[in-house]
């Protein structure tokens, strides 16, 4: 595996995302959680400066800007009270709608 050059939360997502392959045959669903996971990930970066931004942004670029799809994620992840998560992937929800 690549080694990973930045401790950032954000950095580190991204660089792991780059090694993701897009897989069209893949369920919706794990789409989803995936969201979720990648949320819990960055959740850190909520409590740094630009930090909500920064990993809302990647949020958003991760699921393509799909609203309804962050929208989805972030009812999971309330209904699995990952609250902070949830409150990212809300942010993330506002950066889509408003591209």
């Amino acid at each position: 595996m690549a080694q990973m050059t930045n401790d950032t939360g954000f950095n580190r997502a991204e660089e792991l995302e780059a090694l993701v392959v897009e897989d069209p045959t893949r369920p919706h669903e794990e789409d989803v959680r995936d969201l979720v996971c990648l949320a819990d990930f960055l959740v850190p970066e909520l409590h740094r400066d630009d930090g909500a931004e920064e990993a809302a942004e990647a949020v958003t670029e991760w699921a393509d800007g799909d609203p309804f799809l962050l929208a989805e994620a972030e009812y999971i992840a309330r209904d699995e009270h990952h609250d902070e998560s949830a409150e990212l992937l809300h942010l993330a929800v506002e950066v889509a709608s408003a591209a």
